[in-house]
């Protein structure tokens, strides 16, 4: 007997159907409501991993119904529930759902911290990075103006975040200079101070050089569309990774910012779907980091956390694991145990051991002591 064949429609009505059959079950057991959306939660990223976005969708968005409803007083469960879905609609390139799920997590965290606490920081920062992938460049620099002093104050210059939202923020003028948009954007004394280096890169590029570069990295992308036509070989991979670093590195990139930027190119490319590619960027990225700066940054532990987490969706568990511990202890030293980033990278790890646990492939992970003492025995 053949499947049905439906209609999208039809899939996320049946979905939803099979979300609230679930539901109803749990309710029968009598788990209680906040034990139901740690439940979907764990469930829905299990999905997104997998690459089956109907059931992550539905269930993130069945849990944050459940904590709109039954937490309306609490309005951290409500907060933490709606980044889930945000961060999913991103990777999906959904912006204008996301948008709206930004500014009530932004009113959320407001309400509950105030003004300047670092979680309105990055929800800022998240927002202006979506309007500017929407090509709002003036609403996008109105937030980042607001998140960067924040995040400046309240994490120093030399945090993730703060440099994350700093290059966001280059990248906007950037984009502004190379694209004539500069108009839009405001008379902000940063703005324009930033906006002076970015058209003096860009005049000392024309006429000559800027073209050699444009040329080179066009000359990439065919060596990439190549190397996928060819079955992916991963030697031509590589390659095309040195000629990205190469252009970067004529651009005046240091080893900083170079690895920096690998690592985002590297989640511009795992996102859509080119794997060989974007492992190849995180291990430069690696390699450059431990080659020449601080083992002790806490980026470094970011970019562990990026290709564990891009190991995990590949369930190379045996690799991801060793990155994930190696991220968290960087983490530990460098921002504490208690930080955002170093949650989350626990977080992630956790998640792994569950997918381990599911699938029955807990031989294939090491004897470290942090990984046996939260695995079940």
């Amino acid at each position: 007997m053949t499947e049905p064949d439906y209609t999208q429609g039809q899939q996320r009505r049946v979905t939803d159907l099979w979300v609230r059959s679930l539901e109803n079950q749990l309710r029968q057991q009598s788990v209680d409501d906040a034990s139901i959306i740690q439940k979907f939660t764990e469930m829905a990223e299990a999905f997104c991993l997998q690459g089956k976005s109907l059931e992550a969708e539905a269930l993130w968005v069945r849990s944050l119904d459940i904590a709109q409803r039954c937490y309306e007083d609490n309005k951290l469960v409500i907060g933490f529930t709606l980044k889930g879905l945000v961060a999913f609609y991103r990777s999906q390139q959904r912006y204008s759902e996301t948008q709206p799920l930004l500014k009530k997590s932004l009113q959320i965290w407001q309400h509950l911290f105030g003004d300047e606490h670092p979680l309105v920081g990055t929800n800022l920062n998240d927002l202006a990075a979506v309007y500017h992938r929407q090509g709002h460049y003036r609403e996008a620099e109105t937030f980042y103006l607001k998140a960067i002093p924040l995040l400046l104050k309240r994490l120093g210059d030399e945090h993730p975040d703060t440099q994350n939202a700093l290059q966001n923020f280059r990248y906007l003028l950037k984009q502004a200079v190379q694209e004539n948009r500069v108009g839009e954007l405001s008379n902000h004394p940063f703005t324009q101070s930033a906006l002076e280096k970015e058209l003096l890169d860009f005049q000392e590029q024309q006429p000559n050089q800027r073209r050699t570069l444009v040329v080179t990295y066009q000359d990439s992308e065919d060596l990439r569309k190549l190397t996928l036509s060819q079955g992916e070989n991963r030697g031509k991979a590589l390659f095309w990774v040195q000629l990205v670093e190469k252009n970067l590195r004529q651009q005046g990139a240091d080893h900083l910012s170079l690895a920096k930027e690998l690592d985002n190119e590297a989640k511009v490319c795992g996102s859509q779907g080119k794997n060989l590619e974007a492992e190849a960027l995180w291990q430069r990225s690696l390699e450059i980091y431990q080659q020449h700066l601080n083992n002790a940054d806490p980026y470094l532990g970011v970019i562990l956390n990026n290709l564990a987490s891009f190991y995990l969706s590949q369930k190379r568990y045996s690799e991801a694991e060793l990155l994930f511990l190696e991220a968290i202890s960087i983490l530990i030293k460098t921002l504490g145990n208690d930080h955002s980033t170093t949650v989350s990278v626990w977080e992630n790890f956790a998640v792994m051991l569950g997918l381990v646990q599911h699938e029955n492939r807990v031989a294939e992970l090491s004897n470290h002591p942090i990984t046996q003492a939260l695995l079940p025995h």
